[in-house]
């Protein structure tokens, strides 16, 4: 179960109630209340860097809700700076625990965040190239050159850092 501190409740508490009354009381739907208290617990607790699974079993929900609740959160409380979301996936991949699986000439990446997930397709499309998703919505499998460009505007020392991303997963023999 989530524990908050003194100050965490008492911070909760002031949030939610200003939220809550913001345009009058009662007039906030059960959605929004819900949206309103994942947003402030994400707050109160940091847990961004949790799994969907993690979240659904401490709330005791499915997954699937936990990405409507971290979509609608954030789309309503503080919306994602894209800059700063696609550098995080970026960091993400380049690390040794997070290689993208390179087959048949394009890259396979795992997103589970819905924030990410919405900011990766949208930079891919910008970039006039395209995603393609296998059966899981949170597998993305686009071109290298698209992973290439993605590393290349959105991480410091970019050239070497893909360079270990492409040299990591491939055998010699094989044509990356």
């Amino acid at each position: 179960m989530m524990k908050l501190t003194i100050k965490q409740k008492e911070a909760f508490a002031d949030d939610f109630l200003k939220h809550y009354l913001s345009n009058g009381y009662g007039t906030m739907g059960k959605a929004e209340i819900d949206i309103m208290v994942f947003h402030l617990i994400s707050e109160a607790l940091g847990i961004k860097g949790k799994s969907n699974y993690e979240l659904a079993n401490e709330l005791r929900i499915t997954e699937s809700k936990v990405k409507s609740l971290r979509l609608n959160s954030a789309l309503r409380y503080n919306q994602p700076n894209h800059k700063a979301v696609l550098a995080d996936i970026v960091q993400r991949i380049t690390a040794a625990m997070q290689k993208p699986e390179f087959s048949e000439g394009t890259v396979a990446i795992t997103i589970e965040n819905p924030v990410e997930q919405r900011e990766l397709t949208h930079a891919i499309k910008l970039a006039g190239r395209h995603v393609n998703h296998t059966l899981n919505s949170e597998v993305f499998e686009i071109a290298p050159i698209a992973l290439f460009e993605l590393v290349v505007q959105n991480l410091e020392n970019a050239e070497d850092e893909f360079k270990k991303v492409i040299q990591a997963p491939c055998p010699a023999s094989h044509w990356c």
